[in-house]
């Protein structure tokens, strides 16, 4: 499913992000990426949706190296691909329905089948009833789970997620938490980014933990990892 060998990044000037990473992430897991600001967590993600390219090293993801990948198929891989962000990223002043069917319009799904995916997803992650709503009018809780809504509203074989709880307080956080659990226990992939010892401690899933671009521990089940 997603496959790092040899992987390193470094951006100008000799800053380094990622250094000889190698990891295999297979069909169905669920992953925590842990560490430090500035561990390369965040760096690690965006190579895998193909928002940056490696500096040495593959990125294999779902059978392809996404390095070489041409600019013009980049798009159809991202369809495969749910994103979810610490600041949501919603059209604030769409409504909620036009913020969950926005990928569906750009790969051109028929009325008919947007009409039947957007209240579906919306229902599962309990914001049936807001699609009128605009988006810059919800409290973050709600644009997160918008944000969660509009991500897997293609289906996607992965799912990741960064820092998706660093804004919310600790309620909403286990809300989010919850929803990203349920959404791996449909079948996709998850690998979420966190600062939250809470929340990986209590979900017990695989952990890898990042130190200045490195990967210093990787276990299942795991536990957050501690910087001394």
């Amino acid at each position: 499913m997603i496959t790092l060998i040899g992987v390193s990044k470094v951006y100008r000037p000799r800053r380094v992000a990622l250094l000889d990473v190698n990891v295999h992430i297979g069909k169905g897991e669920f992953v925590f990426l842990t560490g430090a600001s500035g561990a390369g967590k965040s760096t690690f993600l965006r190579l895998l949706y193909r928002e940056q390219t490696p500096t040495s090293g593959q990125v294999i993801v779902l059978g392809q190296d996404v390095a070489r990948i041409p600019m013009r198929k980049v798009p159809y891989l991202r369809r495969q691909i749910g994103v979810v962000f610490q600041d949501y990223k919603l059209l604030s002043d769409k409504t909620v329905w036009d913020n969950v069917a926005f990928p569906l319009l750009v790969t051109e799904h028929p009325p008919r089948e947007i009409a039947r995916r957007v209240p579906a997803v919306l229902e599962q992650v309990g914001l049936l009833g807001y699609e009128k709503n605009r988006a810059g009018e919800l409290s973050g809780g709600e644009q997160q789970r918008v944000a969660l809504a509009r991500s897997i509203v293609l289906n996607p074989a992965i799912l990741l997620a960064d820092e998706p709880t660093g804004n919310l307080d600790a309620g909403t956080a286990r809300i989010i938490a919850d929803l990203i659990q349920d959404i791996h226990r449909r079948g996709s992939t998850v690998v979420m980014a966190t600062h939250s010892d809470w929340i990986v401690n209590r979900l017990r899933q695989r952990v890898i933990h990042l130190r200045h671009g490195r990967i210093v521990a990787d276990e299942y089940p795991g536990r957050y990892v501690h910087e001394a």
